[in-house]
């Protein structure tokens, strides 16, 4: 075969082969082109942070505001000059307003308005109703265990204390011998004591209105005797209120 006529044969090949090899580099690169990504979403911007002031661990919490005291109210007082000792011994343990009037009343009553201050008797048998012979119950609620105890322990001072073991308990919280020497309990200032004490240890703790005159009554005189009278006497120091 002539050379020109081999490549005259050969050539179309040539140029076919090129054009299918061109063709198949075309394909692999764009096979090879790399993937678009999509866009990232986009945030909105963080809102501004407010600053807060740093807490001062020594700092103490303010305590709330106490409601104002309510004022005592101010009472008529008795002018009386045996009932001066029982006010300045009242006043001395805290007794105000309502109380005062209260114990005063009561005090009042018990003393026929501060005059007496010794159980006198209206007959020559008065006294044993408290006697252990011949009233043995009313005598053991007393204390009274011995001949003479009724009349040896009657009723003495503001509170009219009555009974040995009044006298005995007195004595113990006072320091003050009312067993051997039971007339002291009639001395103005040792009886101030005595119907303060009695009033602490035996009213107060049981009584929450000093209005009512019948609650406190009560733990001064069970039976209630003289309550229209006890109640006057804490109206009038109430008066001026």
């Amino acid at each position: 075969m002539i050379i020109k006529e081999i490549i005259k044969e050969a050539w179309p090949a040539v140029i076919g082969g090129a054009t299918a090899g061109f063709a198949a580099l075309q394909a692999y690169k764009s096979q090879q082109a790399p993937v678009a990504q999509p866009a990232a979403p986009q945030t909105a911007p963080a809102a501004p942070v407010t600053k807060v002031a740093p807490v001062d661990p020594t700092a103490q919490a303010k305590p709330a505001a106490k409601p104002a005291p309510v004022a005592e109210p101010k009472i008529q007082l008795p002018t009386h000059p045996r009932a001066q000792p029982l006010i300045k011994a009242a006043q001395s343990a805290g007794m105000k307003g309502v109380e005062l009037a209260q114990f005063l009343a009561q005090m009042e009553h018990e003393s026929w308005d501060f005059e007496k201050m010794v159980e006198v008797p209206s007959n020559k048998n008065y006294f044993k109703k408290y006697d252990p012979k011949h009233a043995p119950r009313q005598a053991k609620a007393l204390g009274n265990r011995l001949p003479g105890d009724g009349e040896r322990y009657r009723g003495r001072g503001y509170i009219q204390l009555t009974g040995r073991s009044n006298y005995q308990m007195a004595s113990d919280a006072l320091g003050i011998d009312l067993i051997n020497k039971p007339q002291l309990a009639a001395r103005p200032d040792v009886a101030a004591q005595v119907a303060v004490w009695y009033w602490s240890s035996r009213v107060r703790p049981n009584v929450r209105d000093f209005n009512d005159t019948a609650a406190v009554t009560k733990y001064i005189n069970p039976g209630l005797r003289g309550l229209q009278d006890r109640h006057q006497n804490f109206k009038s120091y109430m008066q001026n209120i």
